[in-house]
């Protein structure tokens, strides 16, 4: 900032108290701003962004947890390194893990998944080797 005036709609970075007095400022290089749409959950934006709910959470220090239309939140750049597959009838994690290369433990990691269960048509980050 280079004044004290603020603008409506104007996103301000406030540090981030993580470990005990110490402050971590949150750098506007390492994050990009995502305006929650119709239908999102904290779940789909973590999810979509590769990060933990509670990750998220944090790094816009949220205290209530209901989302609004057009709220803005803080969210990881994304690399491009990596491609997207969308889930077909029969494919477990263990055949796409296999398909690309990749641990099952990997692809549950990346994509925040806890359980064994997939749904056709889900969306999973798959790492480009």
């Amino acid at each position: 900032m280079t004044g004290n005036i603020l603008s409506i709609g104007q996103v301000l970075l406030i540090p981030n108290k993580s470990n005990g007095n110490k402050e971590e400022p949150i750098l506007e290089e390492e994050y990009d701003i995502y305006d929650v749409q119709k239908g999102d959950s904290l779940w789909k934006i973590a999810r979509d962004n590769n990060i933990s709910v509670p990750e998220l959470i944090k790094i816009n220090n949220l205290k209530d947890l209901t989302l609004q239309i057009n709220q803005k939140l803080l969210v990881p750049k994304t690399s491009k390194d990596y491609s997207i597959y969308i889930v077909q009838k029969g494919d477990t994690l263990w055949s796409i893990a296999k398909k690309f290369n990749m641990e099952v433990s990997e692809l549950k990691r990346i994509n925040n998944i806890e359980n064994n269960l997939l749904s056709v048509g889900q969306e999973l980050i798959i790492n480009e080797l």
